[in-house]
């Protein structure tokens, strides 16, 4: 019976937050950037580039999960503290993306036309700050704080390596997406994941505010 609540526990953890990690790298609110970015690549280097920009995104992520404790000993942070600030920090991503300005935290529109002429575009613009931006790295620093226990950070890594395929496979298929949905559909698509942030900011800002403030418990 032990044996089934922990499976199940498990399978509830990698589920929520692999679906959060996604959210918050949100490949459709990317579309438009790497369609942009990739104009006139073949098929094989537009491949290669998604390739190389959601293995980067989740090497990153996965830097902050690893070593996030020990930057919060450097810097003398609290969990309390760093709760309400990524929570925070989420809620503005998650504004704007439901207001359908999904890269204004993350990279401004001169950045984007300047890093167009490079070629290493899988990890700038694309890996680094469109998709493992702010929020998001602030987020897995959360949850990897939160869950202190060395087994639940594997289960975070799993989490990001799934979103990281769902994001490989959104982007990969951008073209086609891009046809299905159009414009419209994507920004229908990237609100909705802003409204999903939007509730998991909420939700780590009052988990911040009951540590940095216990006596919130008893009123």
């Amino acid at each position: 019976m032990e044996k089934e609540v922990l499976i199940s526990d498990i399978s509830y953890f990698v589920m929520k937050y692999s679906i959060s990690i996604f959210a918050i790298l949100n490949p459709f609110g990317a579309l438009p950037v790497l369609i942009s970015l990739t104009s006139g690549y073949p098929k094989e280097d537009r491949i290669y580039v998604v390739k190389k920009s959601s293995v980067y995104a989740g090497l990153i992520l996965i830097f902050f999960v690893i070593f996030g404790d020990i930057l919060f000993k450097i810097f003398g942070i609290s969990l309390g503290a760093f709760q309400i600030a990524g929570g925070i920090i989420l809620a503005f991503v998650a504004i704007n993306m439901i207001f359908g300005q999904p890269h204004k935290e993350r990279a401004s529109t001169e950045e984007i036309n300047q890093l167009n002429q490079k070629e290493n575009i899988a990890i700038v613009p694309l890996a680094i700050p469109l998709l493992s931006g702010p929020g998001a790295i602030s987020t897995v620093i959360t949850i990897a704080s939160t869950e202190r226990n060395i087994l639940y950070h594997i289960f975070l890594i799993i989490s990001i390596f799934i979103a990281c395929i769902g994001v490989y496979l959104i982007l990969r298929g951008a073209e086609g997406i891009n046809k299905v949905l159009g414009k419209i559909g994507i920004n229908v698509v990237s609100r909705l994941m802003g409204i999903l942030l939007m509730a998991l900011a909420v939700q780590f800002i009052i988990k911040g505010l009951y540590l940095a403030f216990p006596m919130i418990h008893k009123i």
